[in-house]
């Protein structure tokens, strides 16, 4: 069924706004999204390292202030408090928004220092910063109270890296060094504002840099691998990194350590995260270790391993040890010898039996008496079994003794 006029009509509003008021607000901003990039105050910033297309004008016409600003921003896009705005390679701090349904606004200041320091890791943290020695008391009469010379308010906007400024902590701002006396998170939400004394510039403070207890916070990081510059690993085996890891020469507990193979590596070792070699493939192989940017290596020769020869005897406690006869019980010990002839301490031993012709389990009983010994008991005759004793540590290596079950004549 075809639509009427006034359904048609009615449609065609709906697409800007159910309400008269949604329809004015959705044809304002397309007004605005039309003429934005005509102004003369449009310009291209980044907010908070994103780009973005605002509108520039002056915050207040009667009372100019070159150091703060009103943007203005697309319908479609935002600010809000706290956020940091490069214009014209410098960097502006806004500490105030008005949220109109048309499009969202914000007040602008322009940070004229930035407080610097080094965290926990040595690292260097850049807090762009307004820095205030007045506070404004009438907007209207643009009238301010001057604070004491020795005291400054810094607002900055409130983000990890200024969450991680505590009181006490120390700045150079303006060649001058000054110390946190107290910080207010609370009043002006997405701003911390720090109340800073004058302090003295020490030893410690690096003023060509422009950072507060520089030497003192600096980390000179150096990681050692205790076994040495290179090594031989036997092919097969393993071997555990010994490493020590230091920061401002104190010994780090627990350091964060990544080891990787250099060039050529892969193949030949192998390591693990906990820094455990693997020798491969005969060759050689360097291993990184690495511990906040500083490295140490070592050089690891897979070489092949000397082949012992072992000796393996299995002999009965009882004469002749090649048979048994019925119902009789003999001792069997295995023994295991370097090839100079020294016995082989704590060898282990599994018994087995492998049967001849005709022969089954049902012919004899072996009981296995110790690491080294069993006891073999004939129960039927005539057979032919093998007594076999296998070394638990190598088990391709055994020692076998054919015997027979015989009667007792």
């Amino acid at each position: 069924m075809a639509k009427d006029s006034w359904q048609v009509y009615q449609d065609r509003l709906n697409r800007s706004g159910i309400t008269p008021k949604d329809r004015l607000i959705t044809n304002a901003q397309r007004v605005i999204n039309n003429q934005f990039t005509n102004s003369p105050s449009y310009q291209i910033v980044t907010i908070n390292g994103v780009s973005q297309e605002v509108q520039i004008i002056e915050e207040n016409i009667l009372y100019k202030d070159s150091n703060k600003k009103r943007l203005l921003c697309k319908p479609s896009e935002t600010i809000s408090v706290g956020d940091i705005i490069v214009w014209n390679s410098e960097n502006w701090l806004c500490t105030d928004t008005d949220n109109i349904e048309v499009y969202k606004k914000g007040i602008i200041e322009k940070c004229d220092d930035n407080l610097l320091y080094l965290d926990s890791a040595g690292e260097l943290v850049t807090v762009p910063c307004v820095v205030n020695d007045r506070i404004l008391m009438n907007v209207e009469e643009n009238r301010y109270y001057i604070l004491p010379d020795n005291q400054v308010w810094v607002v900055v906007g409130d983000n990890d890296d200024s969450a991680a400024i505590a009181e006490d902590m120390r700045f150079l701002l303006g060649g001058k060094a000054y110390k946190v006396v107290a910080i207010d998170n609370i009043t002006r939400n997405g701003l911390i504002t720090f109340k800073m004394h004058f302090d003295s510039i020490v030893e410690d403070d690096n003023t060509a840099l422009g950072i507060a207890n520089y030497t003192s916070r600096l980390h000179t990081y150096m990681i050692t691998i205790l076994n040495g510059a290179s090594m031989e690993i036997t092919l097969g085996d393993n071997l555990q990194l010994q490493v020590e890891c230091t920061d401002n020469d104190e010994v780090v507990t627990s350091p964060d350590i990544t080891y990787s193979l250099a060039t050529g590596a892969t193949g030949i070792v192998s390591v693990s995260t906990s820094g455990l070699i693997s020798a491969d493939t005969l060759g050689s192989g360097t291993i990184v270790a690495t511990y906040n940017e500083e490295t140490d290596s070592i050089n690891v020769d897979v070489v092949a391993g000397v082949v012992e020869n072992f000796v393996y005897s299995l002999v009965g406690n009882i004469q002749p040890d090649n048979e048994v006869k019925y119902n009789q019980t003999k001792n069997y010990a295995a023994t295991k010898k370097y090839s100079t002839g020294t016995e082989v301490t704590g060898s282990m031993f599994e018994f087995s039996i492998v049967l001849g012709t005709g022969a089954s389990s049902s012919n004899y009983l072996l009981t296995t008496s110790s690491d080294t010994q069993c006891v073999l008991k004939g129960l039927q005759y005539p057979y032919s079994i093998s007594l076999v004793a296998t070394d638990q540590d190598i088990p391709a290596n055994s020692v076998a003794k054919a015997i027979s079950l015989k009667g007792l004549l």
